[in-house]
């Protein structure tokens, strides 16, 4: 009588088993890898060989699990707009917007955004100029930066008491749109400031902030 292998039997055989968390470990260090890579250089002058090396692999290993670099660097750009996204939803958790201005609330928003961007500056110029060059990563980039925007306009709303705009809704979402829009041009579009000699990124931050509280209708 022969004897069938059914997927849960190959799944309970310590060997299979073992390859797959041997190769979970691979994938999460070929991600970890880039990241640290592309915390101090930038995307195009840093090879498979170069990664490969970082995570104590072969060039063979990386194109085996990713096809490409350009696939790894799609990987670590979602990771982290995923981040940021439960960054924000966290400090929305754990403050009472309602005790604040709209003025307080930019602040707070921008300041964390900030800080958040710190290292993963070069990330995120990477990413974002992969995903303006490939339809396949944009949509879902899209959606979660339609959470992130969604999420902020909400907690703007809830100090809706400070805002002299006729419609609160709309403004606390355009206004929202407004800041991601210029904060993800600044950050991960190419420099533009240094064609100005009177502007720079904290400048530019500062008349952002101005420019939206006026439209909201709160006196700054």
């Amino acid at each position: 009588m022969s004897s069938t292998t059914h997927p849960a039997d190959e799944w309970s055989d310590p060997k299979a088993n073992a390859k797959q968390i041997r190769s979970k470990i691979t994938y999460e260090n070929l991600v970890a890898a880039t990241t640290e890579l592309l915390k101090q250089n930038p995307f195009d002058q840093i090879t498979v060989v170069d990664i490969a090396k970082k995570a104590n692999c072969s060039p063979g290993t990386v194109n085996r699990r990713f096809g490409s670099k350009e696939k790894l660097l799609d990987v670590v750009y979602e990771r982290l707009e995923d981040r940021a996204s439960i960054v924000l939803e966290q400090l929305v958790e754990n403050v009472d917007f309602s005790q604040l201005t709209v003025r307080q609330l930019l602040d707070l928003f921008v300041d964390a955004y900030m800080n958040f961007v710190g290292e993963y500056r070069l990330i995120l110029k990477a990413g974002y100029t992969r995903i303006m060059s490939n339809p396949e990563t944009t949509e879902r980039t899209l959606e979660t930066r339609a959470r992130i925007i969604d999420t902020a306009a909400q907690a703007i709303l809830g100090s809706k008491h400070n805002i002299r705009h006729p419609d609160p809704q709309v403004a606390a979402e355009f206004a929202t749109l407004q800041a991601a829009t210029m904060l993800t041009d600044l950050i991960e579009g190419p420099d533009m400031t240094r064609h100005f000699s009177a502007l720079d990124e904290r400048t530019l931050i500062e008349q952002m902030k101005v420019s939206i509280l006026r439209y909201l209708g709160e006196e700054e």
